[in-house]
């Protein structure tokens, strides 16, 4: 059994950390539609890791302007989608605190009428804070005016009680983890792996699509040669991430 939640971040052809080739997300889009694996809401998989059966989740992060259309194709496809909001900068960019990052295009983000009219179509609109801040660097009280504050944004603004967090660069410790844990019931890291029954359900772990450049290897889906790619790229991505500490 193969059980994942998927993340997409930005769909531009600048090869960054945080970006997709349009052309190779549609290869990707192509396979969610085949029906190769279920694909079920956010909520229906993360609430049931445990039941049997391959299933994936689908979720973009940070809301970028250039995931519309193809958010749109998905959604006319009866593919659930989930977006995660950064409330403070909707309409904005991906600048977060006003600062460029190394490496990473700042890029327009949808607006609140572009999230209104997508979740009129079927999408599911949850948190990735108000700032998309370093959440473990913060005070007590920093720290719940991003995770209260943003859920209190969307509920202000599209009628929507949060009961997601996607923690900014997937950074978590168990002072933010068990602050979480008052406000969603769930909540979302960038630990690369797919979903167990045992996982704590305020750090689910993820995969990001941005790994997949050869959509053929999706095809591999449940198969001993696609959990070895997992965990290769997991293994990486420690080495990485113990590289940059």
């Amino acid at each position: 059994m193969t059980r994942a939640i998927l993340t997409s971040h930005s769909l531009d052809d600048s090869d960054s950390a945080i970006s997709l080739a349009p052309e190779r997300f549609t290869r990707h889009a192509d396979w969610l539609t085949t029906g190769h694996v279920r694909v079920l809401p956010l909520g229906q998989l993360a609430g049931a890791a445990d039941e049997s059966g391959d299933a994936v989740a689908v979720t973009f992060d940070d809301g970028f302007l250039n995931t519309r259309s193809a958010i749109e194709r998905l959604l006319d496809h009866g593919i659930p989608v989930t977006l995660f909001v950064v409330t403070g900068h909707v309409g904005g960019t991906n600048a977060w605190g006003g600062r460029p990052h190394p490496g990473i295009p700042a890029l327009p983000l949808l607006g609140w009428k572009d999230r209104e009219s997508l979740r009129a179509r079927g999408a599911a609109i949850e948190s990735h804070t108000r700032s998309h801040a370093s959440l473990p660097r913060l005070s007590t009280t920093q720290l719940d005016d991003e995770l209260q504050g943003g859920q209190a944004d969307l509920e202000a603004r599209l009628g929507v009680r949060s009961q997601h967090l996607a923690y900014p660069y997937g950074e978590v410790d168990d002072i933010v983890a068990t602050r979480a844990a008052k406000y969603f019931r769930f909540a979302h890291t960038t630990e690369y792996r797919c979903v167990t029954a045992a996982d704590d359900p305020r750090r689910l772990p993820r995969l990001d699509m941005y790994y997949f450049h050869d959509a053929r290897s999706l095809d591999e889906w449940g198969t001993p040669a696609f959990a070895r790619r997992v965990a290769w790229i997991r293994a990486r991505r420690r080495i990485r991430a113990r590289i940059m500490a």
